[in-house]
């Protein structure tokens, strides 16, 4: 099985086989600039994810590569990163500017020998092998609240439309409003965006957007951790009137405290039970979108589903994903041991937390 690490090199090597592809065949310029895009937002990503998982993710690009040198990484190959990150932004914010096929080359390749000595000094999690992703389709709509210069972006799971209400919501995030255009540019980097014509019912989209300042909705295909940590990188903290806030959810706080442990287990999954609380939390806080200030509401839930992982074997803690969402009825019939009903949750036969939470 793969390892995060070996994933990174393997992006990298496709990447270049792509390049010399361009090379043979011919190329323009909109394709150099496309790969590079591609690469440097994996890269990015690998160092937010896999080399420092519990870093705060509303850090910049640069603070992760400065970061490689307290692990022993030689300033010549942090320096190997900025260059990508140097070339990227060049690219992003200069249309017209023109970058040669074989300097980005040799960047992909200084790239590979950074990769390398990471993957070497087991940073992070890069030598854990790659959990199997619970990929499923979200619809996403965001409404703009402008006194407070926020966004609200709300996760819904598909459903058929009840002429009502319709979708069944199972998040919400607060993002800086200025920030919409940017968290859309970056969501391809997590997962697949589709518009919603013809994905999303009609009369659904019609009601979201009679609703007013409605923006846009459209579809999201990827991990719900995915989902939540890009939307996490965008978080605006408001004060809300009590019962608007997303940590006022009990649902929101569990299905967070499920993303959060699952990550703090595949991190170390020999951790005590101690180590995994606290190690969730950080990730809660970094990674998922939970704000400090609310720690008391969702530490319940922290220990409660850390509870229900430690009754699972070692090779089934470090491989979970989740959450995936079923019916009271689905959770009931389940026969799995490793569960918690006073919080609707288990560990299924696939290694994924379920909870049954779901409303039709």
């Amino acid at each position: 099985m793969s390892t995060y690490g070996q994933a990174m090199v393997s992006e990298i090597d496709e990447a270049l086989r792509l390049l010399n592809q361009y090379i043979i065949e011919g190329y323009d310029g909109s394709d150099i600039k496309n790969l590079l895009s591609k690469i440097a937002s994996a890269t990015e990503l690998f160092l937010k994810r896999d080399v420092f998982p519990t870093k705060n993710n509303r850090d910049n690009f640069l603070s992760f590569i400065e970061e490689l040198k307290t692990h022993s990484i030689s300033q010549a190959k942090v320096d190997f990163i900025h260059d990508i990150r140097l070339a990227y932004n060049d690219a992003k914010h200069d249309p017209n500017s023109v970058i040669s096929i074989l300097q980005v080359k040799e960047l992909l390749e200084n790239l590979k020998l950074v990769v390398g000595d990471i993957v070497i000094g087991a940073i992070g999690r890069v030598s854990s092998s790659v959990r199997a992703a619970t990929t499923r389709v979200f619809w996403i709509c965001a409404w703009d609240h402008y006194t407070c210069g926020e966004t609200e972006v709300t996760v819904f799971l598909p459903s058929e439309y009840d002429g009502f209400l319709g979708a069944h919501s199972v998040d919400c995030v607060s993002i800086h409003g200025l920030k919409w255009d940017y968290l859309k540019a970056d969501l391809p980097n997590f997962g697949a965006v589709h518009s919603h014509e013809g994905l999303i019912p009609e009369g659904q989209v019609k009601f979201w957007l009679s609703e007013g300042d409605c923006l846009t909705p459209f579809v999201f295909e990827g991990e719900y951790s995915s989902l939540i940590i890009c939307l996490s990188k965008y978080l605006k903290d408001i004060d809300l009137i009590s019962g608007l806030a997303r940590e006022d959810d009990p649902v929101n706080l569990l299905q967070t405290a499920v993303m959060a442990v699952s990550d703090a287990y595949a991190n170390d999954p020999n951790a005590s039970k101690e180590l995994q609380c606290v190690s969730a939390l950080t990730l809660a806080n970094n990674q998922y979108a939970v704000r400090p200030k609310f720690n008391d509401r969702i530490e319940h839930y922290i220990s409660k589903v850390v509870d229900v992982i430690d009754q699972a074997p070692l090779q089934v803690k470090s491989a979970l994903t989740g959450p995936i969402w079923v019916t009271k009825n689905a959770y009931d019939s389940n026969e799995s041991t490793c569960r918690d009903d006073s919080i609707r949750t288990l560990i299924d036969s696939k290694n994924r937390v379920v909870l049954g939470v779901r409303k039709l």
